[in-house]
C-alpha cells in the first residue's frame, strides 16, 4: 500500500512539473522582430515591469514620432519619482532608448504575439525589464 501511494505521489508531481514546463514554454514571447523603422514603436504601451529588487510596477510608455519617450510607473523607481523622459533611436536593427536617469537606458525589442505587438524593454544594467503591450487610446 505504501509503495502504491508513493508511486502515485511521484506521478502527480511529475505531471505538475511537465504541465508547468509546457505552460512556460507556450507563454514566452516569440523571437524579436528586426527593427526596420521607428514607426513600429510609436504609440502608447502598458504592462508590468520588474525592477532590481524583484518588485513589479505597472508601467505606461508613450513613444512619439519625433523620437522622444515618456515612462510613467505606478510607484517610485529607486526613490527617484514615477515619471521619466528620454530619446529613442534605431541602431543596428534594435531600438535604443536613452535617458539621463541611471538604470533606465536600454534596448527595446518588438515582438508579435497573440495578435498583439509587444515591447520588451531591457535596461543596460539589468535592473529593469518590462513587457509592454500596445494600446490604442
Amino acid at each position: 500500500m505504501k509503495n502504491f501511494v508513493t508511486r502515485n505521489c511521484y506521478r502527480f508531481f511529475l505531471g505538475i512539473l511537465l504541465l508547468s514546463i509546457l505552460v512556460f514554454a507556450c507563454s514566452t514571447l516569440p523571437p524579436a522582430i528586426e527593427a526596420q523603422d521607428f514607426k513600429s514603436v510609436v504609440g502608447k504601451w502598458e504592462g508590468w515591469a520588474v525592477i532590481g529588487d524583484g518588485n513589479k510596477v505597472f508601467t505606461k510608455l508613450t513613444v512619439t514620432p519625433e523620437g522622444t519617450w515618456q515612462m510613467i510607473m505606478s510607484r517610485s523607481y529607486y526613490n527617484s519619482g514615477t515619471t521619466f523622459y528620454g530619446t529613442a533611436m534605431l541602431s543596428e536593427g534594435k531600438f535604443r532608448f536613452d535617458t539621463n536617469f541611471p538604470g533606465l537606458s536600454g534596448i527595446v525589442t518588438l515582438h508579435f504575439w497573440e495578435n498583439t505587438n509587444w515591447l520588451v524593454y531591457f535596461s543596460d544594467d539589468g535592473r529593469f525589464k518590462a513587457d509592454l503591450k500596445h494600446r490604442f487610446f
